[in-house]
């Protein structure tokens, strides 16, 4: 789980600078969503479109077929035509050992468990929160 997670954070990180760069075109990431103006909105979306997904963090709104998945926050780590495959943290496990007084205490932090779920495109609304531009490239 731990390399597994490291895998999903190095996804994340080469995303976010990969949209820096495409956004860069844009001049518009400081800018807030309700002063964008419609050209720059569907022009972020088509970006959004066809660009890289894995490593993308999406937040899940609406999936008729995992409505228990709605409300998650997770990483894509994978895509199909179909399907976009994401990694989320399911829940903490606390490892535990006994000590010499028969005590259970916890001997590490808690660990992450990262589950791997298959999300359809079709149906599903996503959200994608865009990562912001240093103000001193522009």
């Amino acid at each position: 789980d731990e390399r597994f997670g490291s895998v999903v954070e190095t996804l994340h990180n080469l995303w976010i600078e990969y949209m820096k760069q495409q956004l860069a075109d844009t001049k518009s990431s400081r800018e807030a969503k309700s002063t964008l103006s419609l050209e720059k909105r569907k022009k972020i979306a088509s970006l959004l479109t066809v660009s890289e997904h894995i490593g993308m963090p999406v937040a899940i709104l609406e999936c008729p077929s995992r409505r228990h998945f709605v409300n998650s926050r997770c990483v894509v780590v994978g895509e199909t035509k179909e399907t976009l495959k994401v990694a989320m943290i399911q829940k903490f496990s606390l490892k535990r050992t006994k000590q010499t007084t028969g005590e259970n205490v916890r001997s590490n932090p808690p660990q992450p468990r990262w589950k791997i779920a298959m999300m359809p495109k079709r149906g599903t609304v996503f959200e994608v929160t865009l990562p912001l531009m240093d103000n001193d490239k522009s």
